[in-house]
């Protein structure tokens, strides 16, 4: 409860709520019009962070593998019995890599660095269960390839 009144009070503070309306008949949360307040300063190191993000995200490659079969499989051909393993180790990979691109993991002991990678695999689980979530096989090699698509992106441009 502690923490729920802290996020109330620091959203009051940071989020300028005069122009939101929401009308008394719907529940409709894409009518509401929430701006955050913050600097240019802090816009510039938001898209640095998300630099570093994709860079570690980028960093461990999906595997020619990994790759060839999701889009078999979005073809309908089945995966084979290795392919979630090796998915799953990948994005672990990744979401490591992400965090150890953080200053803050090099300050921690080393059972917090465990407890800390022992805890990736619920976002791996999260990511997983998004793209299970999808509509399609070709929806999921879509959203997995996108990176695969900035990685061509910013090598050749």
């Amino acid at each position: 409860m502690k923490t729920l009144v802290k996020m109330a009070v620091f959203g009051s503070y940071n989020i300028q709520w005069d122009d939101i309306f929401v009308p008394q008949s719907t529940t409709n949360l894409s009518n509401l019009n929430l701006v955050m307040a913050y600097t240019q300063e802090e816009e510039e190191w938001c898209s640095k962070q998300l630099e570093n993000f994709d860079e570690g995200f980028l960093s461990v490659p999906m595997g020619e593998d990994i790759v060839r079969e999701a889009v078999m499989n979005a073809l309908g051909v089945p995966v084979s019995k290795s392919f979630m393993k090796k998915t799953i180790f990948v994005f672990i990979e990744r979401f490591w890599h992400i965090l150890c691109l953080s200053p803050v993991l090099t300050n921690l002991s080393t059972r917090q660095k465990e407890h800390l990678r022992s805890n990736i695999h619920n976002g791996v689980a999260l990511l997983l269960a998004r793209l299970e979530n999808s509509s399609s096989g070709l929806d999921q090699v879509i959203h997995i390839s996108v990176n695969i698509i900035y990685t061509i992106n910013k090598t050749f441009t």
